[in-house]
C-alpha cells in the first residue's frame, strides 16, 4: 500500500479518511512528494461536503493512486444494495490479493517492481535528511504474519549501502510463528517488549558510537 495516499482507495471493510503524501520516483531515480487534497479530518469534511472539491480531491486520487477504482470508492444508487456491497468487497479483495502476490509473498519479492523501489528510495532519503540534520538513522522493518523475512530482503541492500541501522521484527521473533501474534495481526505484548528492547540497543550502540566519533575529533558532546 505504499503507493496509495489513502485506504479509502482499498480498505473497503474500513474505508478510513486519513492521507499521506505519495511518493514517485522520476527517470533517473530521484524521489518526488505529491501532497493529498486534504491532510486533515476538519479538512476531510470540509472537501467532502463541497461538491466541486470532492470531484477534485476524487480526481487527485484518480491520478495518483494505482488502488483507486470508482466502482469502489465513488457513491451510486446502488450502495443500499447488499448484493452490490458483497460484490464490490469480494473484487477489492481479490484485486488487492493479486496485486500484492505480484510484489511480495514469503517465497520473494520483484526488486523491480515501483514499490520496492520507492520503497528503498524513501529508506535512502531518509537517512540522507537525518543525518543533514544530526539525527541518527533508524529504521524499524515490521516483516507481517505471513511474509517471512522478505520485506526485510528487499531493503537490506539499502540499508548496508548507506549503513543505516536498523532493526528488523523477524530477527527477534519467527514471522512463521501464529503464537506470536494477536489475532488482530499485531505482536504478542512479550514479542513487543523484545522488539523494544532491540531498538533500544541499536539506538544505544548508534549513540555511544556517534558520541565516541565526536570525543576523537575534540567536538563537545552537546547532549550533556
Amino acid at each position: 500500500m505504499i503507493l496509495s495516499p489513502t485506504p479509502m482507495d482499498w480498505n473497503t471493510s474500513f474505508a478510513m479518511p486519513y492521507t499521506a503524501d505519495r511518493f514517485v520516483l522520476g527517470n533517473e531515480g530521484q524521489l518526488s512528494r505529491i501532497t493529498p487534497p486534504y491532510e486533515s479530518f476538519t479538512d476531510y469534511v470540509r472537501t467532502l461536503r463541497d461538491p466541486e472539491a470532492w470531484r477534485q480531491a476524487l480526481a487527485q486520487f484518480a491520478r495518483t493512486d494505482p488502488f483507486y477504482d470508482p466502482f469502489l470508492v465513488e457513491a451510486t444508487g446502488l450502495d443500499h444494495s447488499t448484493t452490490i456491497r458483497l460484490v464490490r468487497r469480494a473484487w477489492s479483495q481479490r484485486r488487492d490479493r493479486a496485486w500484492r502476490a505480484d510484489v511480495l509473498t514469503s517465497e520473494g519479492f520483484d526488486a523491480a517492481s515501483e514499490p520496492v523501489l520507492v520503497a528503498n528510495a524513501i529508506v535512502a532519503d531518509f537517512a540522507r535528511e537525518a543525518r543533514a540534520q544530526g539525527i541518527v538513522p533508524v529504521v524499524y522493518i515490521v516483516d507481517s504474519f505471513g511474509y517471512g523475512d522478505q520485506l526485510t530482503r528487499a531493503l537490506i541492500v539499502t540499508l548496508r549501502r548507506n549503513r543505516i541501522p536498523f532493526v528488523s521484527s523477524s530477527q527477534h521473533v519467527d514471522p512463521k510463528l501464529p503464537t506470536n501474534y494477536l489475532p488482530d495481526s499485531h505482536f504478542t505484548d512479550a514479542n513487543d517488549r523484545i522488539l523494544a528492547s532491540a531498538l533500544a540497543q541499536v539506538l544505544d550502540d548508534e549513540l555511544a558510537s556517534g558520541a565516541a566519533n565526536r570525543s576523537s575529533l575534540g567536538i563537545p558532546d552537546i547532549r550533556r
